[in-house]
């Protein structure tokens, strides 16, 4: 179980570092075509470089093989049905759940991604990695739905999330909070829908093959958005191929991969903790490649989301109950 926790860790601190970068390419992706044809295309291009090793993956576990799942319930003394009905079952609710499941994981990551690349243009690269990580109290929240309880201490972490925010954005000369900041709040919004269902629909299916289907979704559907509302064109992403292609093959096949099978072997909350660093390694490659800076204020507000966001995921321990309570 410890060695499993320490890759599904070491997994989803890759993942951190390599999308802090990432905003750099997504950035520098829009000098030659629009967001969504960017978006797209970079997750269409990463659906594609998995899909190889998304099948080759799924034939190799054996999950959705029939004969494979006849195998296991044969020596499962507790199983005393019909072997191959109960397998043919099993097989039918696990290729439902990969289709179901990337389909939806795809559509959030589709509004998520693609309104965060709408918003990235706006602000810097820095704050945007901040204002997503708000994602991290907002994975919980969104929980409430799926039935799980929220304690106190997490309502005073969206309470102080607040206070970082409004020091990160709340600009006296521009009237208020930028519709830049806006825009990539609300992608974090959709980010922590996705994580959920990632949650719920990564245990069920082969991590690879659950990726892939999101990505492809997610591509699918910003390229046919764009076409209605950004006149692309194949000169646009030949133009941008360096960041697209960097992206595309990192933060898009690489790092979604690496966040499903992290988030397969960690403790949810610990996932959300350390893809929250994304924040920190996006201001740092803002810093050192677009020359991106700060006011003190904003950098006080950065520092307080993090505090936020970091404490929200630290789970208080219980009291143990003696004889004499």
């Amino acid at each position: 179980m410890k060695e499993n926790n320490l890759r599904g860790t070491i997994c989803l601190l890759i993942t951190a570092c390599v999308w802090g970068s990432g905003l750099i390419a997504q950035k520098l992706g829009m000098v030659h075509m629009g967001p969504l044809l960017f978006n797209g295309s970079r997750m269409f291009i990463a659906s594609m470089v998995l899909l190889p090793a998304a099948l080759i993956s799924s034939a190799r576990s054996g999950f959705y093989s029939r004969e494979r799942t006849m195998a296991v319930l044969a020596i499962d003394n507790s199983f005393n049905g019909n072997i191959e009905d109960e397998a043919g079952r099993i097989i039918k609710k696990r290729r439902r759940d990969i289709l179901i499941g990337g389909i939806i994981c795809g559509l959030f990551t589709a509004v998520g991604a693609g309104v965060q690349q709408i918003g990235i243009n706006m602000v810097s690269v820095g704050k945007a990695g901040f204002l997503t990580t708000l994602y991290v109290i907002l994975v919980p929240v969104i929980g409430i739905v799926l039935g799980r309880k929220v304690d106190l201490k997490l309502w005073v972490c969206v309470i102080v999330a607040l206070i970082g925010f409004a020091l990160l954005s709340l600009n006296k000369d521009a009237g208020g909070v930028s519709l830049g900041d806006l825009i990539i709040v609300l992608s974090a919004l959709f980010f922590a829908i996705q994580i959920n269902a990632v949650g719920i629909y990564s245990p069920r299916t082969n991590p690879l093959l659950l990726s892939m289907i999101q990505m492809f979704i997610c591509g699918v559907t910003n390229i046919a958005v764009s076409i209605f509302t950004e006149n692309p064109s194949l000169i646009q992403i030949f133009n941008g191929i360096k960041p697209l292609m960097y992206s595309a093959l990192f933060p898009g096949a690489l790092c979604f991969t690496l966040q499903i099978i992290g988030q397969k072997r960690t403790n949810p909350t610990i996932a959300s903790l350390i893809m929250s660093t994304e924040a920190i390694f996006s201001m740092i490659f803002g810093v050192l490649l677009l020359g991106e800076h700060m006011t003190n204020r904003e950098l006080l507000g950065c520092a307080i989301i993090f505090i936020a966001t970091a404490f929200a995921q630290v789970p208080i321990k219980k009291k143990k109950r003696t004889n004499a309570d």
